[in-house]
C-alpha cells in the first residue's frame, strides 16, 4: 500500500500535541532542508574522491606514455 500522507511518521503525533498544521509543515520543511544539505555534502565528497582518482589514473597513464616515447 502506498503511503499518501505527506508528513513523515515522526511528525504525525504533532497534531495530537496541539501544534497547528502550519507548525507541523514548517517542522517538516526544516527536516527536509537538513536532509538535502547532508546529501549535497555527501555528493561533494563523492565528486572530490572520483575526481582525485581520475587525476591519479590520468597521471599514471601519462607517465606510461612518456616512458614509451623516450
Amino acid at each position: 500500500m502506498i503511503n499518501r500522507d505527506p508528513l513523515p511518521d515522526y511528525h504525525k503525533g504533532m497534531h495530537l500535541q496541539g501544534f497547528s498544521p502550519y507548525q507541523i509543515l514548517e517542522a517538516s520543511r526544516r527536516t527536509n532542508r537538513k536532509k538535502m544539505k547532508e546529501k549535497s555534502i555527501l555528493e561533494k565528497e563523492i565528486f572530490r574522491f572520483v575526481n582525485s582518482m581520475m587525476t591519479i589514473a590520468v597521471n599514471e597513464a601519462m607517465k606510461d606514455i612518456f616512458e614509451d616515447w623516450k
